[in-house]
């Protein structure tokens, strides 16, 4: 029986290497499809007139620590989104602005915690996850960060 259990683990082990070795080397399944001699891309890219900015207030967003805040950011940004749905997400930014408030309040200390200062291109993607869990998914092309400001604490 134990001849059959290491049997059966050492068949999982090279299976799973043989799987492995083969999307690292774009082999079988894992090859990339080929349009016209080229790679196809699986994002349709839009032109920049296809595309409007949705403005947003800034953010000033108070970091706590143990029930003081320790630091204060005020971010502005915009988002790219379809000139055709401009009006119809419009509406949505007062929902977004205050997701963005209460999601925010508790990610940028637990960012915070792990690195010493922010990644604007987490923050960025943060920003992009909480404006499509909002206005729905694929509505947001591009997230575009102006400034973050650290204000100090005075």
């Amino acid at each position: 029986m134990k001849k059959l259990v290491f049997a059966f683990i050492f068949l999982l082990l090279i299976l799973g290497g043989a799987v492995g070795a083969m999307k690292w080397l774009e082999l079988g399944p894992f090859e990339p499809v080929l349009v016209d001699g080229e790679a196809a891309l699986e994002d349709v890219t839009l032109d920049a007139e296809d595309l409007s900015k949705l403005e947003f207030d800034s953010l000033v967003i108070n970091v706590l620590n143990g029930g003081e805040v320790v630091g204060n950011f005020q971010i502005t940004f915009s988002i790219e989104v379809d000139k055709e749905r401009l009006s119809e997400l419009n509406q949505f930014k007062d929902r977004v602005h205050d997701a963005l408030l209460t999601d925010l309040h508790s990610f940028l200390p637990r960012m915070l915690r792990k690195t010493e200062n922010l990644d604007i291109l987490v923050l960025g993607d943060r920003i992009e996850l909480v404006g499509e869990r909002i206005m729905g998914p694929d509505t947001i092309h591009q997230v575009l960060i102006t400034s973050v400001i650290p204000i100090e604490k005075r």
